[in-house]
């Protein structure tokens, strides 16, 4: 199994997170990069960021280095050009050079798009208050923000949270594909820790509530999440760029439990829809994902009615974490969209209500 971790960067303590916390700054030779990411919130609050982007020199990504180093470029570029792109008071279609070469080099070597996704919003943008103390949502910061302020920190760090709790569901998953057939107790026991887990992130889910307002998330930090479209690179290419805003559907946690206890997605567009979103997460966990659905699945090798129960057990709950989806859907945009304007498409550029009523549903329904 360990071999399994290290083909897929997959941490047994931090799940689909990395293994060692990102990366606080980048090398002295990106300073410039790292100053206008730093002081990103003043500065689009003070409306000069197209006045400081313009300063920004040309610089090559070939000195970053590590991985680690390209990821943390990768998020302070993304969060850097949404902001310009995405500016409420001038909305643009062409990214400067500046930050669309490099931008672009970088994300061809993550074999990702160029635009703010999943992995760089929250996978590496997080850092611990206190390093000697475990993850926690009270000791959770966020590395990079967009226009400061608890409700957006909050928003990410509940996704953090859930996905460092997502560990404990993919080592206990991954033992599960051991013993289910061959030690039946101890299969038992994983499933139930399974139910457990998918309890846990739910509960985890539920709390967005506590800090984040959904009036502050419709109107300051979803917008800024948007899908890029008609977007030219310059210096790049001259033809206009569509890529996806940021989705929870491009999180591998909910794909990986759906491909290992059978969840089937029959419905065409919401199927095609989860397998785009592999496009936009790091490229190890996709291949993760396409290894998990060359192999039999848990409730196809589940033999004794006892597992068979209990797989039906993980179902309901992936089914209550999508209801819970569901309902911050209705509160953080649906509700939103009546009392501030149009918002009836998610930032990943799909009729969000439809999609998550969609996968529940699939969720429900007995798979064959």
């Amino acid at each position: 199994m360990s071999s399994l971790y290290q083909e897929y960067l997959i941490s047994p303590r931090h799940g689909f997170l990395p293994e060692i916390e990102p990366l606080l700054r980048l090398p002295r030779y990106y300073v410039a990069w790292d100053e206008l990411g730093y002081n990103l919130p003043d500065i689009v609050t003070a409306d000069i960021l197209k006045k400081e982007v313009s300063k920004l020199p040309i610089i090559s990504p070939d000195k970053l280095g590590s991985h680690l180093a390209y990821e943390r470029a990768m998020m302070v570029l993304s969060f850097i050009s949404h902001a310009y792109l995405n500016d409420p008071n001038e909305p643009r279609k062409i990214l400067p050079e500046a930050l669309a070469v490099p931008w672009s080099k970088v994300a061809k070597r993550l074999d990702r798009p160029p635009v703010l996704s999943h992995a760089s919003a929250v996978l590496h943008n997080w850092s611990l208050i206190y390093p000697d103390q475990p993850i926690s949502l009270n000791n959770l910061a966020v590395l990079q923000r967009y226009k400061g302020g608890i409700d957006e920190a909050w928003f990410f760090l509940v996704t953090v949270m859930i996905e460092y709790q997502g560990a404990h569901l993919i080592n206990n998953t991954l033992q599960c594909f051991d013993a289910i057939t061959n030690d039946i107790d101890q299969s038992l026991t994983l499933l139930d820790q399974i139910i457990e887990g998918v309890k846990d992130i739910t509960t985890t889910l539920s709390r967005m509530v506590e800090q984040c307002d959904p009036h502050v998330f419709y109107t300051q930090t979803r917008p800024f999440l948007a899908t890029l479209d008609s977007v030219v690179y310059e210096g790049v290419s001259t033809e206009p760029q569509h890529w996806l805003g940021g989705s929870a559907a491009q999180s591998s946690l909910i794909q990986m439990l759906d491909i290992a206890f059978g969840v089937m997605h029959k419905e065409e567009k919401s199927s095609a829809f989860l397998i785009l979103m592999r496009a936009y997460m790091p490229l190890q966990h996709r291949l993760f994902l396409e290894y998990l659905e060359s192999i039999p699945n848990l409730k196809s090798l589940a033999k004794h009615d006892d597992q068979l129960e209990k797989i039906s057990g993980i179902h309901t709950e992936l089914l209550n974490f999508r209801g819970e989806h569901l309902k911050i859907f209705h509160r953080y945009i649906a509700a939103q969209s009546k009392k501030v304007g149009p918002g009836d498409t998610g930032t990943g550029g799909t009729d969000a209500g439809a999609f998550l009523k969609q996968v529940k549903m699939d969720t429900q329904l007995p798979s064959k």
